[in-house]
């Protein structure tokens, strides 16, 4: 999937499914534009200050991927089952700190992570679904947030997306999306679009 880019958003509560609020008219504009499935994935994450941060990550289908008889098989049955069970065992987050303190490295390690690890929600409507990784519903992960939030401006973090291969005929496993933060500036974060 080809990374579309990323949106910071700043509200006083947390943002649920964004694709068919806010960003409503962001998604009709890019199924339009790509006529292809696309991936959000909305980190709800505590500002500082009060209040909620949405990070949210944006990838549609290639035309590579969607020839992909291995890949598509998980990828529909991902996006259209409606089993949020099997969803949850299946979407893997692999973090790499680039550049960035011994702390923060210790922190998030570099081993590919369930997202169920934290409330994770799915949203679905025509041609997308939207992945909430809920930070804020668990203490440990708002702490281990909180600790590389503090030092977000001078981290260099990969983050990659896979759906868990779990027999053969998925294999090989395939980087599903990716995305790099590259010193971000939470503080920059603005509120979402006000109409759909």
């Amino acid at each position: 999937m080809r990374l579309l880019g990323c949106d910071l958003w700043k509200g006083g509560e947390r943002m649920e499914h964004v694709a068919a609020g806010p960003a409503a008219g962001k998604v009709a504009a890019l199924r339009a534009r790509y006529g292809r499935d696309l991936l959000l994935i909305n980190f709800q994450c505590p500002a500082k200050g009060g209040g909620s941060v949405s990070v949210v990550l944006w990838w549609v289908m290639t035309e590579r991927a969607a020839e992909d008889a291995r890949f598509t098989g998980l990828w529909r049955r991902f996006m259209d089952s409606g089993d949020d069970k099997w969803r949850g065992l299946r979407l893997k987050m692999i973090p790499c700190v680039v550049e960035g303190n011994f702390f923060v490295k210790k922190l998030l390690g570099d081993r590919p992570v369930l997202i169920k690890a934290i409330k994770t929600r799915y949203h679905t409507g025509p041609g997308y679904i939207e992945v909430v990784g809920d930070i804020l519903s668990s203490k440990m992960a708002t702490n281990m947030w909180r600790g590389v939030e503090s030092f977000a401006k001078s981290l260099v973090v990969d983050l990659g997306f896979v759906l868990e291969a779990q027999a053969e005929q998925e294999l090989p496993e395939r980087l599903m999306g990716t995305v790099r933060f590259h010193r971000i500036n939470l503080r920059k974060a603005v509120p979402p679009p006000t109409t759909p």
